[in-house]
């Protein structure tokens, strides 16, 4: 089967359910800013993104060790406003605002 990647062009990337339900299951770094801001036990969450190749080794998070408030996430905590790890995430980026 050929996905839209593995040619030249734009990507397809699309979740298929709805924006606000969590759609697979992202394994965070111990320890790092992520987990503590998402208030993680274990360094894992479900998030609601889609891709075509699950657990391709796909990159969904980042942060800049050493800097004062650099993280991203390659899903949409923004979809789901009723998710207390989604709030958690945007309380530690206000708190890192000095809000």
């Amino acid at each position: 089967m050929e996905w839209p990647s593995d040619r030249p062009g734009p990507v397809h990337h699309a979740q298929t359910r709805p924006r606000f339900q969590a759609a697979h299951l992202v394994t965070l770094t111990p320890g790092g800013r992520l987990v503590t801001a998402l208030e993680l036990e274990r360094g894992e969450i479900m998030v609601n993104s889609g891709h075509h190749r699950q657990g391709a080794g796909l990159i969904e998070a980042l942060e800049r060790p050493g800097a004062a408030f650099v993280v991203g996430v390659q899903w949409h905590p923004e979809g789901r406003p009723d998710d207390g790890r989604s709030r958690a995430l945007f309380a530690a980026l206000v708190r890192a605002a000095g809000g």
